[in-house]
């Protein structure tokens, strides 16, 4: 994949009509149970040789992890569930910084009786505006007082086309039982299993930074407040079809549009699909398999500046990004 990474660079500079960036990971947020029940051990055996680590350690431990390995190539969150906090809105911090900032934020010496695990009505607005989570839990979860229900929470998120990932420590069959009950078809991971060997740690760290290659068309521009392909704008997607043959050739990708920071935010997002639609058409009219191509608004881009002409020109653009 990094070779074929190389070539796209050299083949969109020998253009200049395109930027290929390394593979990084997609952005994700981490929201961490920490309950009670978190506080104990992952083995309840009175057996001395077992496993005695607390199930919150186990927690840290895949989260730094994956934190290093990120070293701020991508925007994290994290957030702490039992109760609902903000311990960290997504940025792109330094491995140090949130490393730094797992120690103060998630202790491992909270009281382990009488601290259930529960969702109130700002756990579920939070939940309304992300994309993609990692919950670390044991499964117990509670229905407590005015709380919201844990399972319509979750079921209305996916639904809404949230991704959901569990990286279960459930210990017991109960709190395996719960999982299954309210998470369903989310994608479960076994997270002590996952921790037991440095091999399987990276393939988990791996799985979770989910690392995707990506073709920046810096040229992909449209009239302003339009959607309609400038003959410029033709010529770059032509070269960029030249190496999505060459190097890509019946790989899936997603065409993601984007916007400068003009214009209320809903009109950006609407704006922002149709230029993305308007590209996947425009491969899809030059031999591109449509069922290869998804497309995707993502609205107003603050990634360059957008007091400059310049750089919301360069806002104004359209990625590529591979499978």
């Amino acid at each position: 994949m990094l070779k074929k990474l190389v070539l796209a660079m050299v083949a969109t500079s020998v253009f200049g009509i395109a930027n290929a960036n390394n593979c990084p990971p997609t952005p994700f947020n981490f929201w961490v149970d920490v309950s009670g029940s978190m506080m104990q051990p992952q083995s309840q055996s009175s057996d001395a040789s077992a496993d005695k680590v607390k199930k919150v350690t186990q927690a840290k431990e895949v989260m730094k992890l994956a934190l290093i390995s990120n070293n701020g190539d991508a925007s994290i969150g994290l957030y702490t569930v039992g109760p609902f906090t903000v311990q960290q809105e997504p940025q792109n911090l330094s491995a140090e910084d949130y490393v730094k900032l797992l120690e103060e934020k998630i202790p491992e010496n909270l009281e382990s009786v009488g601290r259930m695990t529960w969702l109130g009505k700002r756990a579920q607005t939070q939940l309304n505006q992300e994309k993609n989570v990692f919950l670390i839990t044991d499964g117990a979860f509670s229905k407590w007082k005015e709380k919201l229900p844990v399972k319509e929470v979750f079921d209305t998120y996916k639904a809404n086309g949230g991704k959901l990932t569990i990286l279960s420590l459930a210990s017991t069959e109960e709190e395996k039982n719960h999982i299954e009950t309210i998470f369903g078809n989310s994608t479960v991971i076994d997270l002590a299993k996952a921790l037991k060997t440095e091999e399987s740690k990276q393939a988990l760290v791996e799985k979770i930074l989910n690392r995707r290659c990506m073709m920046e068309l810096r040229g992909i521009n449209f009239e302003f407040d339009k959607y309609t392909l400038t003959a410029e704008s033709r010529q770059i997607l032509d070269k960029a079809l030249e190496v999505i043959r060459q190097q890509y050739a019946g790989k899936s990708f997603e065409v993601v549009g984007w916007t400068d920071y003009i214009g209320t935010d809903a009109y950006n997002k609407t704006l922002s699909e149709a230029r993305a639609k308007a590209v996947k058409d425009y491969f899809i009219a030059h031999g591109i398999d449509a069922k290869l191509i998804a497309d995707r608004g993502e609205g107003k881009s603050f990634k360059y500046d957008n007091k400059t002409r310049d750089g919301r020109w360069m806002n104004r653009r359209t990625d590529i990004v591979f499978e």
